[in-house]
């Protein structure tokens, strides 16, 4: 009996740490797996919003390697963006702040109005408070610097995937301005 039991804890365990494989020799601990965007039934399915080819390829790029992501589609103005949630309903718009026609503030603002579940990312080479502040402020669940962009992608699109909110490194100063909270990683409220 006791060796059944310890077996379902050991299997507990190992999900609720999200391990894989077994130990290699008395002690010794799992070996960790990759952390995927999400555990669901279906794909995380994103739009990249950004007026440069070459950057929603690169996006593109990275996202394509991740297991659970999906690219359902792109766009390189606030109106496209604005007319593609409202026709693929995204779970994440990753949206360049700086477009022509309509500006990504703007549009996050009417994207919520056609697509109030999808979950609106930043992404901006604008660093400043002003615009971090005001990113969040029409309803944003993250914001990426530019500078950042390569390697907190998928960190981002994880923590959304969580539920949580994701500030890149580049304005993490900002944080207990946004939160109020100091040093705690940013989390969405109950």
């Amino acid at each position: 009996m006791l060796g059944a039991m310890a077996s379902v804890v050991d299997k507990i365990v190992r999900k609720s740490f999200n391990f894989m494989g077994k130990a290699k020799g008395p002690g010794a601990a799992p070996k960790p797996r990759k952390e995927a965007v999400m555990v669901r039934h279906r794909p995380f399915r994103i739009l990249i919003v950004d007026d440069y080819q070459i950057v929603r390829r690169g996006i593109r790029a990275i996202l394509q390697e991740e297991p659970g992501c999906e690219v359902v589609g792109e766009a390189a103005e606030g109106f496209d963006a604005l007319k593609k949630a409202e026709d693929l309903q995204p779970d994440v718009i990753l949206l360049d702040i700086s477009l022509p026609e309509l500006n990504g503030l703007s549009a996050a603002v009417r994207i919520h109005e056609v697509a109030p579940t999808s979950e609106i990312v930043f992404l901006s080479h604008h660093q400043s408070p002003e615009v971090v502040c005001e990113a969040f402020n029409t309803g944003a669940k993250g914001f990426i610097c530019k500078s950042d962009l390569a390697h907190e992608l998928l960190d981002a699109v994880r923590a959304i995937g969580r539920k949580e909110i994701y500030l890149s490194q580049g304005v993490a100063y900002l944080r207990s301005r946004l939160t109020g909270i100091h040093d705690q990683p940013m989390r969405k409220a109950s």
